[in-house]
């Protein structure tokens, strides 16, 4: 799938890079809000409303199938 307006997500927000984590830490990396449907449906009461941001954007996926 893709990510773009006009569609309606499922998503979910982590705390930290789930791709440079030690695997053993996945564990413990807090999500920080929940998508569904395009809707905010959760965000953790415990975030600090401070805390820097890091956005990362990954190379677009291409299928396998092609």
């Amino acid at each position: 799938g893709s990510i773009e307006a006009g569609k309606f997500a499922d998503l979910v927000v982590l705390g930290k890079d789930l791709l440079t984590v030690d695997p053993m830490e996945i564990k413990d990396i807090p999500v920080l809000m929940t998508i569904t449907g395009g809707k905010l449906v959760y965000v953790n009461p415990n975030q600090d409303p401070d805390q820097e941001v890091e956005y990362y954007r990954y190379p677009a996926r291409t299928s396998y199938l092609d």
